[in-house]
């Protein structure tokens, strides 16, 4: 029997939802010690993907960012074709714009394509119109108003959730008062200051947060943001505009990130990278408290782009 590989890159509510699908499907013809998590970029990114992870008929469950993922996929395609019978893919109808993969998943028949953003956005409404018995028009309303301006695979839209769970009804006004759309601009901001090397940095990014700025929701946001530096730096050739159009990174937001661009250097922007990468594990698994983990990472920063 070869190994089925499951590629999961799923909104963080209903990725549950469809892992215990895939389980009651799959992981009947496994033991339990023979199921191999890779759960991190650096399993990937930092070691070589090679036959040992396909020893012993492991079944991989490859749980990663959409660029880690299409890389292992594209580059690794032939390892991946001689060990595996059957792969499924789970894709977010938003990561459909990912061209090269969606084109590579229409040819080839052995990957099955499951578009959920709508259906896992209804799924999360019903969830929490459910936990927290928000029977009338105004909270699921309101209900879907954060989940629009949040996302589904927010950490933050729980948060906008409990607080609207606790709120009398008011007026629409007075909601949208209380409960704020994120600011895109915020995480260009913040890192506007660590490349400055201001040296109000930690009062300021304090007083955000004391403003109502969750320290998770800007670590992913930083963790995104140098994921797409990255991507930058490896096409960038002196032209910002062709390095944007090889990245995938709206031009738009790559012009913010210029100056960095230009005065770091790729192995800094990577170093970086993986920093904040086990901070963020050590966030999740409660290991280091939330505040604590963003000011040792900006840290960090001013050091490297100061």
């Amino acid at each position: 029997m070869k190994n089925i590989i499951i590629i999961e890159a799923l909104d963080k509510y209903f990725a549950d939802l469809f892992i215990k699908e895939l389980k009651q499907k799959y992981l009947q013809k496994y033991s339990d010690g023979l199921v191999k998590i890779i759960d991190s970029p650096e399993k990937l990114l930092y070691n070589n993907l090679g036959q040992s992870l396909f020893e012993n008929q492991k079944l991989l469950l490859i749980n990663l960012p959409l660029s880690d993922w299409e890389k292992l996929l594209i580059q690794d395609k032939k390892l991946l074709e001689n060990n595996c019978n059957d792969w499924v893919i789970a894709i977010s109808e938003k990561l459909k714009k990912s061209s090269k993969l969606y084109k590579k998943t229409q040819k080839n028949p052995i990957l099955i394509i499951k578009t959920i953003a709508e259906k896992s956005r209804l799924e999360l409404e019903k969830h929490f119109i459910q936990k927290y018995n928000f029977e009338s028009n105004w909270y699921k309303n309101n209900c879907r108003k954060i989940i629009d301006w949040f996302g589904v695979d927010s950490y933050r839209t729980s948060l906008e959730l409990e607080k609207l769970s606790l709120l009398s009804e008011k007026k629409k006004w007075q909601i949208e008062e209380y409960i704020t759309p994120p600011e895109s601009e915020n995480i260009f901001q913040i890192i506007d200051i660590i490349v400055r090397g201001d040296t109000d940095c930690f009062k300021k990014i304090d007083q955000k947060i004391h403003n109502g700025l969750d320290p998770i929701y800007l670590m992913t946001m930083l963790a995104n943001s140098f994921r797409q530096m990255l991507l930058l730096k490896k096409y960038y050739k002196n032209n910002l505009f062709n390095a944007s159009k090889e990245s995938g990174v709206p031009y738009f937001i790559a012009r913010k990130y210029q100056k960095i661009i230009d005065s770091t250097s790729f192995w800094e922007l990577k170093k970086l990278y993986q920093k904040l990468a086990d901070y963020d594990y050590k966030l999740k698994t409660g290991k280091i408290n939330a505040r604590v983990a963003l000011y040792l990472l900006l840290g960090k920063l001013s050091k490297v782009l100061q």
